[in-house]
């Protein structure tokens, strides 16, 4: 058998890398970003330091603020009141880097459905006119088709589900004609976006609700339902894993439940619902952290707040060690991802006002002890690994990379070329290689 052998500085051993530790959470210091009211949380990422809240304020009133997050610390700019008579039931969304369209429930001479274009210029806020779109809209749910139009569902008049396409050219909205596509109730919406011309939406009728909606343009229509749960229905919140698969979280009897719903077509299907926690009292928020992985907020046991990682295995879920992160009160979560470790959380605090929080992932460092069976394999001396099977790249790369560990290739590995690039070398380095192995390159 060939043999390669390959000795590089010092194994160690790190204690992040304990496998008990892996998907666990912890907090960072929460802010209070508004000491009156904090409630309908919608918050959506501006870039990596920066985010923007819309919410509910002082009388309920339509607010928005700016946050930035260094580490685990938040700082606040000045909050704006964008609706000054109400302002509830909010759902933002990104336009470019400077505007965003956020729908909620508001007074414009009139209660309604409005939609709003958002500026920001580093933590200053402005508003556009505002577009009233229904007269009646809660339970709002905005999703963007492209860099003009938007999606939002609704609950409509008669609490009936609507959706509407609406337009938007600079801070100036239009709207296409509103679709009911649901015309017995229709709340507690949440929308993603499958594919340009259709979106599946969950909502609370008589039981759990799933809807696939196909727009041309600025016209809806209802391509097919399914019912995905006969029980009480409330706070769907859905999140896309991939071109077939949706990961929907929502509250059944006081009871939150994960399912898989999976799209062929035009046919909805399920998995089995997974009971992630006893107690459900709120939104509940979920942010991908990467393909089998998404982390929750939500409102727990007592109304405080809780967080977990969900694993997702086509349609089957588990879920690992939740934390309490605020042992007072949590409602209206709102989570976004600032990085693959770190997630800021938006929501109403002890007397309901406004707080934020940084949540921190134990995640497991990527095992690159594996070849993907395509491309270059780069593997990572610190994660020791020993190569006991034969491995063939073709005409792909093997590449070295880091310090400190050992790498122990003990079976037969073809390769075009073989690289080693460790940015610092204190050790022994030892390379013993037999013909047909490949041509060695690199530097130490």
């Amino acid at each position: 058998m060939k043999k390669i052998l390959l000795i590089l500085g010092f194994v160690l051993v790190f204690s992040s890398f304990v496998s008990s530790a892996d998907w666990d959470i912890t907090k960072g210091t929460p802010l209070e970003f508004d000491t009156v009211n904090g409630a309908d949380n919608s918050l959506v990422k501006i870039n990596s330091t920066h985010y923007i809240n819309a919410y509910a304020g002082d009388g309920s009133d339509g607010f928005a603020v700016v946050l930035t997050v260094d580490g685990t610390t938040i700082t606040k700019g000045t909050s704006y009141e964008f609706a000054t008579i109400k302002g509830e039931s909010h759902s933002l969304v990104q336009i470019d880097n400077t505007h965003y369209l956020n729908t909620y429930y508001g007074y414009v001479g009139n209660l309604g459905g409005f939609a709003v274009v958002l500026t920001v210029d580093g933590t200053t806020i402005t508003k556009g006119t505002p577009l009233n779109f229904d007269l009646k809209a809660s339970q709002n749910s905005l999703v963007k088709i492209n860099s003009t139009h938007y999606i939002n569902a609704y609950a409509g008049d008669g609490d009936d589900g609507f959706a509407v396409v609406l337009t938007v050219d600079g801070t100036t909205i239009n709207k296409g004609t509103a679709f009911e596509f649901d015309t017995t109730y229709g709340k507690f919406n949440s929308l993603v976006q499958i594919n340009n011309t259709h979106f599946l939406n969950t909502y609370s009728n008589t039981g759990g609700q799933a809807v696939i909606l196909y727009v041309n343009d600025t016209t809806i229509t209802n391509i097919t339902s399914f019912e995905f749960d006969s029980g009480s229905n409330q706070y769907n919140s859905l999140i896309k894993i991939d071109n077939t698969h949706y990961l929907n979280l929502y509250q059944n009897t006081s009871v939150g439940y994960a399912v898989v719903l999976t799209i062929d077509g035009n046919t909805i299907s399920k998995g089995t619902a997974f009971k992630f926690t006893d107690f459900v009292g709120s939104v509940i928020s979920p942010v991908q952290i990467n393909s089998t992985h998404y982390i929750i907020s939500y409102t727990g046991l007592d109304g405080d707040g809780y967080t977990v990682v969900l694993n997702i295995d086509n349609t089957t879920i588990t879920k690992n060690t939740n934390l309490e992160f605020d042992t007072n009160r949590a409602y209206s979560n709102s989570l976004v991802q600032i990085n693959d470790s770190h997630y800021l959380n938006t929501y109403a605090g002890i007397d309901n006002h406004g707080y934020a929080v940084v949540l921190e992932v134990e995640v497991p460092p990527t095992d690159t002890c594996t070849y993907s069976g395509t491309g270059d394999w780069n593997i990572l001396i610190s994660d020791n690994c020993v190569i006991t099977e034969d491995v063939d790249l073709g005409a792909n790369t093997l590449l070295v990379n880091g310090t400190n560990g050992l790498l122990s290739i003990q079976a037969e590995v073809k390769a075009n070329k073989i690289q080693f690039k460790p940015s610092v070398f204190d050790g022994t380095f030892k390379v013993s290689m037999k013909v047909g192995v490949g041509m060695l390159m690199g530097h130490i």
